[in-house]
């Protein structure tokens, strides 16, 4: 990894990227977290409830959801409760271990959950305007970054084909891909970003 003066960074071509790419991520953050304020939600409360209603539609454990998030239990399980008390989540014991709860999102969370995902419009937008090759190649480049940061551990488990330990790149500059558990090229195009089929990715697995 180079490591870059002060002065070498503001002339640095990959400085300047991995810069914009960061303030672009810190503005969707900023947005996010304005349109959950006016839902009445702390920013972590909307997180949760967009990743459950992104669940598809399945019960959730507080143990799933602090590993997605890669946050404690503790840390979740009073987001969890207000939820829970704002009508936006039910929960229940499972019926196979009666210790362990499972959270859904109500119908009135699905319905907060829709509100709260506009915030990514701007941005979706956005890239609509590039020319397909030019999303291609955008995506391409940025699976390439995402699996870079999963395999370093600077990047949370989300349930996209980067950070999937199923996702086998055959060819980075060529954006040819492969899912070793279903045995399907992958694309650019046909990436997934939220799959109910995703494994997180371990360091150091066979």
């Amino acid at each position: 990894m180079a490591v870059f003066s002060q002065t070498h960074r503001s002339e640095s071509l990959p400085a300047r990227i991995a810069l914009t790419i960061i303030r672009n991520g810190n503005a969707a953050m900023a947005s996010k977290t304005a349109i959950a304020r006016r839902h009445g939600l702390p920013a972590l409360q909307a997180s949760l409830l967009i990743h459950l209603h992104n669940s598809n539609g399945g019960p959730c454990t507080v143990g799933a959801l602090a590993d997605a998030m890669q946050l404690t239990p503790p840390t979740i399980s009073d987001s969890l409760k207000a939820l829970v008390r704002k009508g936006c989540l039910s929960r229940k014991k499972s019926s196979e271990d009666g210790r362990v709860v499972l959270f859904r999102c109500t119908q009135k969370g699905r319905r907060l959950a829709d509100r709260l995902a506009g915030w990514a419009n701007p941005i979706e937008e956005t890239v609509a305007d590039l020319k397909e090759d030019q999303q291609q190649s955008f995506m391409g480049a940025l699976t390439h970054l995402l699996r870079d940061q999963v395999e370093g551990g600077y990047f949370p488990s989300e349930a996209m084909c980067a950070s999937c330990e199923h996702f086998e790149p055959i060819s980075w500059d060529r954006h040819r891909y492969r899912c070793s558990r279903r045995d399907i090229p992958l694309t650019p195009v046909t990436l997934h970003t939220d799959c109910s089929g995703h494994h997180p990715y371990r360091n150091g697995k066979g």
